[in-house]
């Protein structure tokens, strides 16, 4: 699953990347003549996968690897409907060989309590996360529960010393 386009020496592609609910993955590319700009229609084109995306949530914390990086972390977020939030964390590769991959990141048993809506960055190699709430209908007292807490998670093997390394040069066990 590639995408390509044809352009002539004058035009360049500028990806712009976004996540939807599903974590399906939309590419929208644009003509531009130097610098970015609206002169034709952006064109969304799904993207394929591979790796075990995160569940389907609204609401969640996406950022990219800083100074260019290439990966986007997912963190957190919820399912209304089925009244579910997640204090999980993923990573796209979207430098993988194979293909853009998903991989889950082995958080382990201390982590944030599940919330959507919280701020999420990346400073050094740390992914840190503040705020955010558990909506009451995800509640066990059925009632909102907002955070005012920071929390991080040492990324040391996904960045590292300001080089970005891909999934094929990180080995850990994928959960379930």
């Amino acid at each position: 699953g590639t995408v390509s386009s044809t352009s002539t020496s004058t035009e360049a592609m500028v990806p712009l990347v976004g996540a939807c609910t599903t974590c399906s993955i939309f590419i929208a590319f644009m003509m531009s003549s130097g610098s970015p700009s609206i002169a034709s229609p952006l064109r969304w084109v799904r993207v394929p996968t591979i790796g075990h995306a995160p569940a389907a949530r609204g609401f969640h914390s996406a950022v990219a690897s800083p100074n260019g990086g290439t990966n986007l972390f997912v963190a957190f977020g919820c399912d209304e409907v089925e009244a579910q939030c997640f204090n999980d964390a993923y990573m796209l590769d979207t430098t993988n060989p194979n293909g853009m991959r998903w991989l889950r990141l082995p958080v382990g048993l201390a982590r944030p309590h599940p919330r959507h809506m919280a701020s999420m960055w990346v400073r050094s190699a740390s992914l840190i996360v503040s705020g955010g709430c558990t909506p009451s209908s995800a509640s066990a007292t059925r009632g909102e529960k907002c955070y005012a807490d920071l929390w991080a998670l040492n990324l040391d093997g996904l960045i590292q010393g300001g080089k970005h390394l891909n999934s094929s040069h990180v080995t850990f066990k994928e959960e379930d």
